[in-house]
């Protein structure tokens, strides 16, 4: 009886050690022998690693399901700020004038000195009132100056568009009517006028001669 238990049980060992042996996810899935390349033999590599790195089979399902972790939709300051340069906001160095430092406001001579922990203590007070200062000032105006000078801006924009540059186009259309109708004038009327006065003048000049030159004493 013990033999043919422990015969039994080492059979039931040995068949379950062979069991052990298949991947779990041939057990989970069943579609272990998909072919390579398609996008379930993919999904079930991907469950695998999963499985080998200590996830749960709900994670696992969910991976094969999903095709992955899921990224996080971008929401509209991200999509607005992506590509901002939050590093050097004055890209463009309209503002250099007022990047001051505590060197160029404050500057004792050699022969006029203070304590050296003064003139320290006075370099982290400016400092350090000028950084907060301007932190605490910028987060409560910011969002009003903002919208100010969006909505200022945006109202140039908008009357550029739709009233200024059509009117200049109009007076541009106009100014090529008066342009040609000017210089026509001009080269019907005006070059005669000036073409026979210029010739006067110069018989004028060939009648009286050489001109009359007085000595400088």
């Amino acid at each position: 009886m013990d033999s043919g238990r422990d015969k039994t049980s080492l059979k039931g060992s040995q068949t379950n050690v062979a069991e052990s042996a298949q991947p779990l996810l041939e057990t989970v899935s069943g579609v272990g022998d998909a072919p390579k390349g398609t996008p379930e033999r993919e999904r079930i590599e991907g469950a695998e690693s999963t499985l080998q790195k200590g996830s749960s089979s709900k994670d696992i399902a969910e991976s094969s399901e999903g095709g992955g972790r899921r990224l996080r939709p971008l929401t509209c300051i991200d999509s607005f700020t992506r590509n901002m340069n939050l590093l050097d906001r004055d890209s463009l160095h309209i503002n250099d004038h007022i990047n001051v430092s505590f060197e160029e406001v404050l500057a004792e001579p050699r022969v006029n000195q203070s304590f050296d922990q003064v003139w320290r203590f006075g370099y982290v007070l400016f400092a350090g009132t000028k950084f907060w200062a301007y932190r605490v000032l910028a987060a409560v105006c910011a969002v009003p100056c903002g919208l100010l000078w969006g909505l200022t801006f945006s109202l140039l924009a908008l009357a550029s568009v739709w009233f200024i540059t059509p009117v200049m186009k109009v007076v541009d259309v106009l100014l090529q009517v008066v342009i040609r109708v000017w210089g026509g004038a001009v080269r019907a009327i005006l070059d005669p006028v000036f073409q026979s006065a210029s010739i006067l003048v110069n018989a004028a000049k060939k009648e009286r001669g050489p001109p009359y030159i007085q000595e400088i004493v």
